[in-house]
């Protein structure tokens, strides 16, 4: 199983967050062959990736400065439901 804790490293991470995305569009390609009106490129996963990685990136800086706003030492579960907070779905969720 695929895990990302404080201890990788960026690379690793991105390689990770690539792979996801990757298999993810492979997953929904396959499902969907008979009906997919779509040609996937490698260019399409790397604009996808890159997206992803930007969101993550700035999800887990907000987190982060949630955080430290309440002078806490780890991102807790009220961060992440401060985050979503406008985001019905997601709060649900959570």
């Amino acid at each position: 199983m695929n895990t990302l804790t404080s201890n990788n490293h960026p690379d690793d991470i991105k390689k990770l967050v690539w792979c996801i995305v990757k298999q993810q569009i492979q997953e929904i390609n396959t499902t969907n062959k008979n009906t997919a009106q779509y040609v996937i490129t490698e260019s399409f996963i790397n604009q996808l990736y890159e997206l992803t990685l930007y969101r993550l990136t700035s999800l887990i800086t907000d987190l982060d400065d949630f955080r430290k706003h309440r002078n806490g030492t780890t991102i807790e579960l009220k961060d992440l439901q401060l985050y979503f907070r406008n985001n019905k779905q997601l709060y649900s969720v959570i």
